[in-house]
């Protein structure tokens, strides 16, 4: 019997997307936050960067999403199924931590306490 990966279940599917797409709009709005108050803003930049940063990355998740959703109607391997699955997985947190570092040097770069602490550090605080 196959199994059926849990990001095939819409809902899941659809978080996935919806988290990703409101990273990336709060990704861009922080950018052009720094570009605005940096005073370099462009729009031909936004687009470029759109077009080179942002949709890539979207795109070959969805591909990704939709190969693993087609696994569900075509009869493959488990293995390739599981496969699928755990690749899905790993690029979703790829893309991710992605965004969300690039939120905090946007942050950090507009000059809004963005810092996280530093988890390494021997000093404890008393």
């Amino acid at each position: 019997m196959q199994t059926i990966p849990v990001l095939l279940h819409s809902t899941a599917m659809w978080t996935t997307l919806l988290v990703l797409a409101a990273l990336i709009i709060v990704d861009v709005l922080t950018a052009v936050g720094v570009a605005l108050a940096k005073g370099k803003f462009e729009l031909g930049k936004l687009f470029l960067f759109l077009r080179t940063n942002v949709l890539p990355y979207f795109i070959g998740y969805v591909a990704l999403l939709l190969l693993v959703y087609a696994a569900k109607y075509v009869s493959f391997p488990e293995e390739l199924t599981d496969w699928l699955q755990i690749a899905v997985g790993g690029v979703y947190v790829f893309i991710l931590g992605k965004l969300v570092a690039s939120i905090v040097g946007n942050l950090q770069a507009i000059g809004l306490p963005a810092s996280t602490p530093d988890a390494y550090s021997t000093k404890r605080r008393r």
